[in-house]
């Protein structure tokens, strides 16, 4: 009996090993693509910038490579968050799960900033991706309810100055939903000193700095000041995709 023990026992410890090494090399793999992807977005912008094209897909003439790229981005982390919840399938499903909807909204929502003419679709993923962490963190009823005051209150701001549009609607309460998101988890690590939730405020502080960056570059209209502008948006983003996508691996590791 004790041999038998002994044996599982060696068994088992040897599989985790396996397991803890497939886990670090898949991590360094999505880091390379990540940096890989990122590095050739920066190349095309400095090019396209330097080639007068612009680095985001608005009005006027716009390289498709920087597109592919954003969208390459997005997608690498979606596959790694929807492997990271099928790795984990025999532990138990909560409400964070609900990650690779998250991913999947994000990875829809830059399709349509960067490749289609349709950013309206953009609008609308970046809102459902930003519910949806609402939901995964479990937030209060009554924190939904002041999201809706503040959007409530920006839309009829833009509505009183005559620059609301359906566009500028969504992004109201986007806006309000990301902002009650990073208060509350900064509230959360503050209160609870949770060494796991510092991970997750830093990412939204960088997707704030991310979404102002655009809202920035939405006043800021003259060559180069709209370029240089743009070059902040995708560091932050990318760096908060990642770090959300590591996060959400150490939960399912962990549970």
């Amino acid at each position: 009996m004790m041999t038998e023990g002994f044996f599982f026992a060696v068994i088992s410890v040897m599989i985790s090993l396996l397991m803890e090494r497939r886990r670090k090399a898949l991590n360094i793999i999505y880091l390379v693509l990540e940096v890989a992807l990122f590095l050739a977005l920066l190349v095309f912008q400095i090019l396209s910038m330097v080639g007068g094209y612009r680095v985001y897909n608005q009005e006027g003439p716009y390289s498709p490579y920087i597109g592919a790229f954003q969208i390459g981005l997005t997608a690498v982390t979606f596959v790694f968050v929807l492997y990271v919840f099928f790795a984990h399938k025999d532990k138990p499903r909560s409400l964070v799960d609900l990650a690779p909807l998250y991913a999947l909204s994000i990875l829809v929502a830059d399709f349509f900033f960067s490749l289609s003419p349709y950013p309206l679709g953009g609008h609308i993923g970046f809102l459902c991706a930003y519910i949806l962490f609402f939901v995964m963190r479990k937030g209060h009823w009554v924190e939904g309810l002041v999201t809706l005051v503040v959007g409530s209150i920006a839309l009829v701001v833009f509505w009183l100055i005559g620059k609301l549009s359906l566009d500028i609607g969504l992004d109201c309460f986007l806006g309000a939903t990301l902002f009650c998101n990073v208060v509350m988890m900064w509230v959360r690590y503050g209160k609870k000193k949770e060494r796991h939730i510092l991970p997750l405020c830093i990412a939204l502080t960088l997707l704030v700095l991310s979404d102002g960056s655009i809202a920035v570059r939405a006043f800021v209209t003259s060559f180069p000041a709209n370029h240089i502008i743009s070059m902040f948006v995708w560091p932050t983003y990318v760096a908060a995709d990642v770090i959300l996508a590591f996060a959400y691996q150490y939960y399912k590791s962990k549970a």
